[in-house]
């Protein structure tokens, strides 16, 4: 039986083990919540049981540290997005680094060969090696303040490369020519011919959801039947969707605390869900015998899966589609986010307003349209004061 106990405000359990009259007590510990300990206790006394638990850490090599050890500890405070995020993380350094080396003997030398060769040689985008880099950080942190089984971390001063001055220059180049909105006539271009396309029912509310809301992709897909309030106007945010390689969706609470949220909606989209929730049901009817009774109830489902939600490759290769249609060249999904809030920018409403609505407290892309739609607005002050003081 394993004890639960509290040391410097973090948990830890331990475990005596007898093997050929040789009494061993294995303690593990850094879990944030005395749930979390317990939960990590159980499944170590299972793996004990059927001879999987990895008892001597010393001199475990890297790859067994990463696999049996490391993941299985922070799979638990994570969603299962990032855990797919993190599982590709760590293929990539298992496939740089033998599967024989200690995790003792890694120094910070090799480990700066390592995004060295993610860098020149692989030539990854800079997000995927920072993600790959952050993954090991925390692989070597666990080990040297949670496991204390090395005596320092290699990792605390490895940094990405910095950027030669014409690939700086480059990136800031595409960025400032990049698009972050559809202006208002191209947006009327992308109804219409979402209006027109043989799948128009569900992707033109499903689109017009979140043009006229600001919604994530996925908290649009995930949204169900029961958190859209007809009568009020309202649209009750409270998860989000993510679908696994093997087909399999989750749905979870939303990104942060903020996209918890109530968003109110116009009169021209309250009569598009209410046109739509009459040809949904139409569609439920016809599709009765291959409708899949998973738990949910999701506004957007699936035509080739009826009753399961629509994955968001679908929605990207549909949006991708449309956009090749209007002349607008590489169109995402969060694309329709920031038109919303350049549509609520030029309409005056306040920065704080449009945040809350958004369900977010701060992002820098957000700020970024929003200070450049109402640069006009800025201008326009100043000549209304000198207008204001013609009369003095």
């Amino acid at each position: 039986m394993a004890r639960i106990y509290k040391q410097n405000n973090k948990w830890c359990f331990s475990i005596s083990k007898t093997k050929n009259g040789k009494r061993r007590r294995i303690v593990r510990g850094g879990f944030l919540r005395e749930r979390d300990a317990k939960k990590a206790a159980r499944e170590f006394e299972n793996n004990l049981e059927n001879g999987t638990a990895v008892i001597r850490l010393n001199n475990i090599t890297l790859h067994d540290f990463m696999y049996d050890v490391w993941f299985v500890y922070h799979k638990n405070f994570v969603k299962i997005s990032t855990q797919v995020i993190l599982t590709g993380a760590i293929r990539r350094i298992d496939r740089y680094f033998s599967d024989k080396i200690k995790l003792k003997d890694i120094t910070a030398a090799m480990c700066m060969d390592f995004v060295n060769h993610l860098f020149y040689d692989k030539k990854l985008s800079r997000s995927t090696i920072t993600t790959t880099l952050s993954c090991l950080k925390m692989i070597f942190k666990h080990a040297f303040i949670v496991e204390k089984i090395i005596a320092g971390n290699p990792t605390e001063y490895v940094f990405l490369p910095k950027m030669y001055s014409q690939d700086r220059e480059r990136i800031l180049s595409s960025d400032s020519q990049k698009r972050l909105y559809l202006e208002k006539n191209e947006i009327h271009a992308f109804l219409s011919a979402a209006r027109q396309a043989k799948n128009a029912f569900p992707f033109v509310t499903f689109f017009m959801l979140l043009i006229y809301t600001g919604m994530r992709a996925g908290e649009a897909l995930a949204l169900e039947w029961k958190n859209v309030d007809l009568k009020n106007k309202v649209i009750h945010v409270k998860s989000t969707i993510y679908y696994k390689p093997d087909n399999q969706f989750y749905v979870y609470l939303p990104k942060t605390k903020s996209s918890i949220r109530d968003i109110v909606i116009s009169d021209t989209l309250l009569n598009e869900l209410k046109q739509y929730r009459k040809k949904f049901l139409v569609y439920k009817m016809k599709n009765q015998m291959q409708w899949t009774n998973n738990g949910y109830d999701f506004v957007f489902v699936s035509r080739t899966q009826p009753g399961n939600p629509i994955r968001m490759s679908t929605v990207s290769s549909c949006t991708k589609r449309l956009g090749d249609k209007i002349g607008f060249t590489s169109l995402h999904p969060h694309m329709f986010r920031h038109t919303h809030v350049s549509i609520l920018a030029a309409a005056q409403v306040p920065l704080t307003a449009i945040k809350e609505r958004l369900g977010h407290s701060n992002d820098k892309t957000t700020e970024q349209i929003y200070l450049h739609i109402t640069k006009q607005f800025k201008a326009e002050a100043a000549d209304k004061f000198d207008a204001a003081m013609q009369g003095f």
